[in-house]
């Protein structure tokens, strides 16, 4: 085979190759859409946030106790068996004011968990009404999609029996079939790099070998460059704590002399304070 014949051999085997690879891209492409007919959001649960929760409970705690209070107020004025003493006004006002902040609190409770709720019940709807147009989407579009994944299979198999009619001729190893591989194959025969397919071959080896060496020494470097960035960090972090240590031990210094310094005035103003009160008492002439 000449070089001219391989080269042609080579440019067939891409071209096959990625026939090949477009046809599986667009399989899964259609396959994707074909499945997706099937998917169905779930619905979320339908309750209040923590918030709401809480409140609810404080409130429930809260009616709890008005409505304790209410009952323990009318069995105090049954317990007395005073009639009039029931149906007093102060007894009866404070009975309805009572009974109402318990009617209150209850109404709260609903108001809260009507709001708290109507955000998940539109999320409930909004899944509904998607989920009903997935429904009727799969049933218009399932056989069509269906048609496009079968013709895509189809596709995959003719450019697959393409690419074994090239390997079956015996001349480029299945090792080889890649797009990538026989693209570096063609340059160098194009290029003169290589007259022939093992000479192509070794070269592609060569540089394959080297740049796993070069991907190696970059990967090693990268790491000693991170372990020198840590250790820059930990001096830096250390010389920064012992800056910050001399600092407060030279406050520490300075605070001291001052101190001294105040103490000795005051001593200083101490004794001349007293010469001038033993001055004035005669004392020293």
């Amino acid at each position: 085979m000449t070089k001219a014949e391989l080269i042609s051999y080579l440019k067939g085997a891409y071209t096959a190759q990625n026939d090949l690879d477009a046809a599986l891209d667009e399989q899964a492409k259609r396959r994707r859409s074909y499945e997706s007919l099937g998917f169905r959001l779930s619905l979320p649960p339908r309750k209040m946030p923590g918030g709401a929760k809480v409140a609810c409970i404080i409130l429930s705690i809260y009616d709890a106790c008005v409505f304790f209070a209410l009952i323990s107020t009318v069995g105090k004025a049954i317990g007395s068996g005073n009639a009039a003493e029931f149906f007093e006004p102060d007894r009866i006002f404070r009975g309805v004011v009572i009974f109402l902040f318990g009617v209150l609190g209850i109404g709260l409770i609903a108001l809260i968990r009507r709001i708290s709720l109507r955000k998940v019940d539109r999320e409930i709807e909004r899944r509904r009404i998607e989920n009903q147009e997935r429904e009727k989407a799969q049933v218009e579009l399932a056989a069509e999609r269906k048609q496009a994944m079968d013709a895509a299979s189809r596709q995959v198999a003719a450019c697959g029996q393409i690419v074994q009619k090239y390997k079956s001729q015996g001349i480029l190893h299945e090792r080889y079939f890649s797009k990538n591989v026989l693209e570096c194959i063609i340059e160098y025969l194009e290029a003169g790099r290589a007259d022939d397919l093992k000479e192509a071959l070794n070269l592609y080896e060569d540089e394959k070998r080297q740049n796993i060496m070069i991907e190696n020494q970059r990967d090693f470097y990268e790491e000693q460059l991170e372990i020198q960035r840590q250790g820059l960090e930990s001096q830096q972090q250390l010389q920064e704590g012992l800056s910050q240590l001399q600092e407060e031990v030279a406050q520490g210094r300075r605070k001291a002399a001052i101190d001294g310094i105040i103490s000795a005035i005051g001593t200083d103003n101490a004794i001349r304070a007293r010469k001038e009160i033993e001055r004035a008492n005669g004392k020293i002439v």
